[in-house]
């Protein structure tokens, strides 16, 4: 369950320029699933936080930490958010993850049919050798199905892209790469009943100069609600990318679980 805040513009714009440094400042991954993170917000302002920690002791010391949040504001037809994400892990004193992000979309309801969205994003990730990529679109989403126990939505848009690569671990693949990207992507969302919610998305971004070099993202998750503020969560996420750079290998599968807590 979320709890609105009603404040004016000031109030509101302090608390995203502030969540943005922070978030952007903080070691990131590499492609981010939004579809996800979209909820059905109240009008007024809202805030969202969630953290997964894991921790094995023994043969071997291990420990890992993610925290994320988000704030919204929706009014009339017009919808903000900011996600900011980080993560941190580390195993027999040596660091394995240290990543960040922040993302930020205004929507807009052009019709019942149609929403204009713009967006930007930011982020780093030591392990995938992005020292930063900042993007920024535009596109529309259009929802096939929009009911309280499934939604179908599709979006397209136009992406610029600008990445920063460890020049020292690349290999042939270039440290600096600027390049615009078509961004596609599937959205599914069951409510299978008032405790649990199932999500599935599906990305596609080709270069629109050359198809061959493409990323691929499918995301999958289950929420089961325990109270009315804590939600049991777990993930699957799967990302291709035809041409990683240095000895990384094309595809990664990351698994997690976790609990949510709703302010």
């Amino acid at each position: 369950m979320r709890v609105v805040f009603h404040r004016s513009s000031y109030t509101l714009l302090g608390i995203l320029a502030g969540f943005l440094f922070f978030a952007t400042v903080s070691p990131v991954a590499a492609q981010i699933n939004i579809e996800k993170t979209r909820v059905e917000d109240p009008e007024g302002l809202s805030l969202a936080v969630a953290t997964t920690f894991s921790f094995r002791s023994g043969n071997v010391t291990r420990y890992d930490v993610s925290s994320s949040a988000r704030v919204d504001h929706k009014r009339d037809k017009n919808h903000i958010f900011l996600l900011g994400n980080v993560g941190y892990g580390e195993s027999r004193g040596t660091t394995y993850k240290n990543r960040a992000f922040a993302h930020l979309r205004f929507m807009h309801d052009a019709s019942p049919f149609v929403t204009t969205e713009l967006f930007g994003q930011v982020e780093n990730d030591a392990f995938t050798r992005l020292q930063l990529r900042v993007l920024a679109g535009i596109g529309i989403r259009i929802p096939y199905v929009k009911r309280e126990n499934i939604a179908i939505y599709q979006g397209t848009s136009f992406m610029f892209e600008h990445e920063s690569l460890d020049p020292d671990n690349v290999g042939d693949h270039l440290a600096e790469i600027t390049t615009n990207r078509w961004n596609n992507y599937i959205n599914i969302r069951l409510k299978l009943n008032d405790k649990v919610a199932f999500f599935n998305t599906g990305y596609a971004q080709p270069r629109f100069d050359d198809f061959g070099d493409i990323r691929i993202l499918l995301d999958s998750g289950l929420q089961i609600e325990l109270s009315s503020r804590f939600s049991f969560f777990t993930s699957l996420n799967l990302r291709y990318d035809s041409r990683p750079p240095g000895t990384l290998k094309s595809l990664d599968i990351d698994m997690r679980n976790g609990l949510k807590f709703d302010i």
